[in-house]
């Protein structure tokens, strides 16, 4: 009974709260830059002259990000746990003296399941 209990619950994965920290945009003479923390595991994540849609890795490998906004405002962010991948969304707050250099207000928090 115990094994079948934990091989039930070893192929689950677990939703898990995350917060985006520290996210910086600079997109000046076209080569927009974001980077940015996770609350879990010290991870920090960045891409250079990024495609709005396309799929970047964060320094740990298992952690994954989608930019859907010009300026990354959007972001999705990708967990690969456990043969299992969890995913959500977070929306960004950001202000800055100009449009080409913005930080971040705050945190943002969101769900990944």
């Amino acid at each position: 009974m115990k094994f079948a209990i934990t091989a039930l619950f070893a192929g689950l994965a677990v939703a898990e709260n995350v917060t985006i920290s520290n996210f910086l945009y600079v997109g000046v003479s076209g080569y927009d830059q974001i980077s940015f923390s996770l609350s879990v595991d010290d991870i920090n994540c960045g891409a250079d002259h990024y495609v709005i849609g396309g799929m970047y890795a964060c320094d740990n490998k298992a952690w994954t990000f989608q930019i859907n906004e010009a300026q990354g405002h959007q972001i999705k962010l990708l967990h690969a746990v456990n043969g299992k991948t969890l995913s959500g969304d977070f929306d960004i707050k950001m202000n800055g003296p100009i449009t080409t250099v913005r930080q971040q207000i705050g945190t943002s928090t969101a769900e990944l399941n």
